[in-house]
């Protein structure tokens, strides 16, 4: 039995062992029976960063995420990463996950030890995580310890809830835009538990009625539309404990998107008895299936041994059909362009403890890849009588194995030091690569409450995700580039001060350079169904440089609590076959970058909060000269490279790639949530939000227009935006 009183714990973070003082109140028995312990609500809000030598890290718990502004009453993982200083989400609600200078497709995500190539509903307005299924997420920008690879820029590790193994328990939401269930519970007590997450949207549903009844309106016309989408993400994990020390989980998850876009126009010739029908379809899916499963033994404190495989497919597929009717006259056309990745993996992984002082980590792990590039299928009668263009569907396997090891050393009392070194073996059909990622930081606690700390880490990566066009979209192919060209490899060197004045307040600046070679782009004038090139062929590789520096204040007082993020960064590319080989800013060279949160709750019942963010424009290729009337300047259509410019639209001269930034991006964002406690001990939760609050017309995309005046044709820019005003309401009844 534990006395009561001062007691000091320690608890094995990451690489080390740290510790934290708490004060008992009431008796303390090793059986821990329901009715011995009775503790106040404790809120944990993460480690004291003074206290080990690891950077660019931020722990958040579901809990807290849940209590973050919402979009149609849908708490989001992402959306709260968004926040932290050196990361943006690119375009509003089109793009990922952007850390420090990097691309959507260089970061890690893993729900529970099982990765996901696709982690976006709605093309990225939500995230594909389940945030009632989320215990934790541990996320980092830099500074990897040597059990992380295989990406360039961030790590977003999604621990999942353990299934309660006593009683049952649920929780449903009914929002704006979705229904979300979750259960938990035992089913065989104190042995074996469930846990199960079910989300699913119904937009679909109301948007079917909607335009049904724009169709009935347009029936006399002739015309018809036709527009669909839904997603669906589905989690279920068995937790059971073998025995004291030992216990292992069973992890399913499902997600998928389908979208749909059509219009169909006809009409009939009365004089000539000629009647015509045409029909345009365009149809977007993407989604993830993924199976994982581990074993965890524990033969003592600072001591582990874990097991984890899993299998883990991701697919997507964009179809462009359209269908014409003339009489007897019958023409189609079907557009079909898919692209995957299986993986097989399986790893193990343990840790020793040395004393107070030394921890050493270390693992092995295989994965079995298999590519699908893209498979590319054209058919069609309007040329000749059922013409079929495609590529082959070329698939590509690849092994990956790799091992580490990780050690953190305690010098002295105020210094700290972690060295790591990761070897991976990338064995394909074509290639095969080896290569050692050395990693490293120390620490010297200056003071109490002040730390300064230094890193250097080398990573890379073997599959990259391309886009052919401005915005990125979930169906973007997944390219192994590992199977022809070097991998991708960056080296990212960090610094930064961290302090904590007072016990409700924490500040941290970090500086950071980072160098990213063998980027993939497409060539100029490459679409997405071009057919007459291999993959490999339309794209080419360069290089890529990011620094800058990120700023974040936290502080407590009282009910309020507050938090400033700031980010500033130059970021630019390199490529031999773009620009002229001319270094040129990225298309996310976003200059500056600030977030202010605020979360205020004045009692049990009410919470309030808000966030504001701004960020500076992406970047888009413009031809800010454009030159008339060439048509009758005496060019021929020989000499003219892409043919005689038109009088209507003359010439575009572009002078360099991305060089005009968008207008700023800046939105507020307020909510509240009303906490209702029922007597039987449910509590329900009603949550009002503001997307956008003061409607904002953020610029997506800009375009070129034409205006005709008495005095003349004038030609000017235009922005559009995707997001305006969106507010929302949602109900949450946990039982």
């Amino acid at each position: 039995m534990i006395s009561l009183g001062k007691i000091r714990l320690f608890f094995f973070i990451q690489f080390l062992l740290v510790p934290l003082c708490a004060f008992a109140q009431g008796e303390l028995k090793e059986e821990c029976a329901d009715t011995t312990l009775h503790l106040h609500e404790v809120e944990v809000v993460g480690d004291n960063p003074l206290l080990h030598p690891q950077m660019s890290m931020v722990m958040l718990q579901g809990a807290e995420i849940e209590r973050r502004p919402q979009m149609l009453g849908e708490p989001d993982i992402l959306r709260a990463l968004r926040s932290e200083p050196g990361v943006s989400e690119g375009i509003e609600g089109l793009s990922g996950l952007l850390v420090r200078g990097g691309e959507s497709d260089q970061n890690l995500f893993l729900l529970h030890h099982l990765p996901l190539y696709q982690v976006n509903h709605l093309s990225g307005l939500f995230s594909a995580f389940n945030v009632a299924m989320v215990d934790r997420v541990q996320f980092l920008k830099s500074d990897f310890p040597a059990n992380y690879g295989g990406r360039l820029s961030g790590i977003c590790d999604v621990t999942l809830r353990e299934s309660d193994f006593r009683q049952f328990h649920a929780k449903a939401t009914l929002g704006a835009l979705a229904g979300n269930i979750f259960i938990t519970g035992p089913i065989i007590k104190d042995r074996m538990g469930i846990t199960i997450g079910f989300r699913r949207s119904w937009a679909g549903f109301l948007t079917d009625k909607l335009v049904d009844k724009v169709n009935s309106m347009k029936v006399d016309d002739g015309n018809s539309q036709s527009n669909g989408y839904y997603f669906l993400d589905a989690n279920v994990k068995l937790d059971y404990k073998i025995s004291q020390r030992l216990k292992g989980y069973t992890h399913f998850y499902y997600s998928t998107d389908r979208m749909s876009m059509g219009d169909e126009e006809s009409y009939l010739q009365e004089d000539s008895e000629s009647a015509y029908t045409e029909t345009d379809q365009m149809r977007l899916k993407w989604g993830n299936f993924g199976v994982a499963t581990g074993l965890n033994y524990t033969p003592n404190a600072g001591q582990y041994l874990e097991l984890n495989a899993y299998v883990s497919d991701y697919t997507s597929q964009f179809i462009l059909d359209n269908n014409q009717q003339k009489n007897d006259n019958y023409t189609f056309s079907h557009k079909t362009n898919d692209n995957g990745i299986t993986d097989m993996g399986l790893s193990a992984q343990g840790s020793l403890s040395i004393g107070q002082t030394i921890v050493i980590r270390g693992g092995v792990g295989m994965i079995h890849h298999r590519y699908r590039p893209e498979r590319l299928c054209i058919s069609s009668n309007i040329q000749a009588d059922e013409a079929l263009l495609s590529t082959p569907n070329s698939i590509v396997h690849a092994n990956e194995i790799s091992t580490w090891i990780h050690n953190t050393f305690m010098l002295t009392h105020r210094l700290q030091t972690s060295v790591g070194l990761r070897g991976v073996i990338y064995a394909s059909q074509h290639k095969h690569h080896k290569m050692l990622e050395p990693r490293v930081n120390v620490c010297w606690q200056v003071h109490d409450r002040m730390s300064i700390k230094g890193s250097y880490m080398q990573t890379n990566q073997f599959e990259q995700q391309v886009s052919n066009s401005f915005i990125s979209l979930s169906t973007d192919a997944w390219l192994p580039i590992g199977n022809i060209w070097q991998p991708l490899r960056s080296d990212q060197w960090s610094a930064g001060i961290y302090g904590s004045p007072s016990a409700n307040c924490r500040v941290s600046i970090e500086g950071y350079y980072k160098t990213m070679r063998g980027l993939l782009e497409y060539r100029d004038g490459i679409g997405l169904f071009t057919t007459n090139e291999s993959w490999s062929d339309k794209v080419t590789q360069g290089d890529g440089r990011a620094y800058g520096t990120d700023v974040s204040l936290s502080m407590r007082k009282g009910k309020l609590t507050g938090n400033i993020a700031y980010g500033l960064i130059w970021n630019t590319r390199l490529f031999d076959m773009l620009n002229e080989g001319r270094r040129f800013p990225a298309k996310y060279d976003n200059r500056h970058k600030l977030n202010i949160n605020l979360n205020y709750k004045p009692s049990t019942q009410w919470e309030f909060f808000m966030g504001w963010t701004f960020i500076s424009g992406n970047r888009v290729t413009l031809a800010l000269e454009n030159y008339e009337r060439l048509d009758n300047a005496g060019f021929g259509s020989s000499i003219a490279p892409i043919g005689v410019p038109t009088a209507k639209w003359g010439a575009d001269f572009y002078t360099s790639r991305n060089n005009v930034r968008l207008p700023d991006y800046h939105r507020l964002d307020v909510g509240v949530n009303f906490y209702q406690h029922y007597r039987n001990g449910w509590q329900g939760t009603w949550n009002v939000s503001l997307y956008n609050a003061y409607n904002r017309e953020n610029p997506v995309v800009i375009t070129k227009e034409i205006k005709w005046t008495e005095q003349g044709d004038t030609k000017r820019f235009k922005t559009y935006g995707l997001l305006s005003i969106i507010p929302s309401l949602s109900y949450t009844l946990k039982i």
